[in-house]
């Protein structure tokens, strides 16, 4: 067995200490030495240092690029997704007892634009959500509302709750 780069990840600084120890002595059985430790949690390489495990600094050399910025129409998508996992769930209880017609709003119209396309038309980004979006939901189901008719921006455009009570949008 030959390994050149591990890469792994824990939830936890306990399951990470358990998993290196674990792993750092397999591979010594097997006439390998791990080295080179390295993770973003301090206290974990310290705990490192102090069982001998062979750590290695971070330094600018190895930190990740910044990804690009996320633009709007995406973060506008991401909502539409988390939107659609949660109604998915709140679907799911509700049927048990009554069969119901649920109907999906964004102010985005390109967001919807996307949804009721195809998501192979779209890059990946745009298209994975796309797709979970579809699987989860029927398109038809999901309508526009534009921004100045939309009642949840009523309150954040400072709009007082005897005025909210009494519009008729």
């Amino acid at each position: 067995m030959y390994v050149d780069d591990w890469i792994t990840g824990q939830d936890t600084r306990e399951e990470t200490l358990f998993m290196s120890r674990h792993a750092k002595n397999f591979m010594k059985e097997a006439g390998m030495e791990m080295r080179k430790w390295i993770s973003n949690d301090t206290g974990l390489m310290a705990q490192w240092v102090a069982e001998g495990f062979d750590t290695h600094p971070m330094d600018a050399s190895i930190r990740v690029a910044p990804l690009k910025a996320v633009t709007l129409p995406r973060l506008e998508l991401l909502g539409a997704l988390v939107a659609t996992r949660l109604s998915s769930r709140v679907q799911e209880i509700v049927r048990k007892k009554k069969e119901c017609k649920v109907f999906h709003w964004t102010d985005s119209k390109i967001v919807l634009f996307w949804i009721k396309g195809s998501s192979k038309r779209w890059k990946q980004f745009v298209a994975n959500r796309v797709q979970e979006i579809s699987k989860l939901t029927d398109p038809d189901s999901w309508f526009h509302c534009s921004g100045q008719d939309n009642p949840s921006d009523f309150l954040s455009r400072g709009l007082i709750v005897d005025t909210l009570i009494s519009n008729n949008k």
